[in-house]
């Protein structure tokens, strides 16, 4: 008797423990945020919301150090989750083949205010290619309609410009 009332009590204790669902989703580019002042076509994040990168078939540019152009992100999870990383994997070049560029990426929140930027990444050639991931740790954001996820470029040094065709964002999760 001592025996079943242990294992019942063990398996009403494992039962009343949160259980997590955990993965990674790519964020989608939905829309262009509040910050546009790179060149292209409107609306700018069909330039830059192709994977793979597709080079120099659409992009924005930018020969202005400090512009900046920012994204709305979208992800396919049906309910509000906690982000626990964020990954943004740039597509991008010098705009003409001239000295140095750099660029940064980064996220915010949607109510937020604070842009959380990347080191300063070195940008190579003409046409662009998909640049190493910047991932960012992130703390239990959680990410609904109502609070969207916005990742940005922005232009921060040199002389040749720059040219991105691509941000691809990946997100990892998960949801009690």
């Amino acid at each position: 008797m001592k025996k079943t009332f242990a294992l019942l009590a063990l398996i009403g204790i494992l039962l009343a423990q949160p259980t997590y669902a955990a993965g990674e989703l790519p964020g989608t580019l939905i829309g262009d945020g509040l910050l546009h002042s790179w060149t292209g076509a409107s609306p700018h994040y069909t330039l830059v919301d192709e994977t793979p990168c597709n080079g120099l078939g659409d992009y924005i540019y930018t020969y202005k150090v400090g512009n900046m152009d920012s994204f709305i992100v979208q992800s396919s999870a049906t309910n509000t989750i906690h982000i626990t990383k964020i990954t943004i994997t740039p597509c991008a070049s010098k705009a003409v083949p001239l000295g140095d560029s750099y660029i940064q990426v980064g996220y915010k929140l949607q109510n937020g205010w604070l842009w959380i930027m990347s080191n300063p990444i070195s940008l190579y050639g003409t046409t662009p290619t998909n640049i190493a991931p910047t991932s960012f740790n992130v703390d239990m954001i959680k990410s609904n309609d109502s609070n969207p996820i916005h990742v940005v470029v922005k232009y921060v040094s040199g002389i040749a410009g720059a040219r991105v065709s691509g941000m691809k964002v990946d997100l990892e999760w998960h949801y009690e």
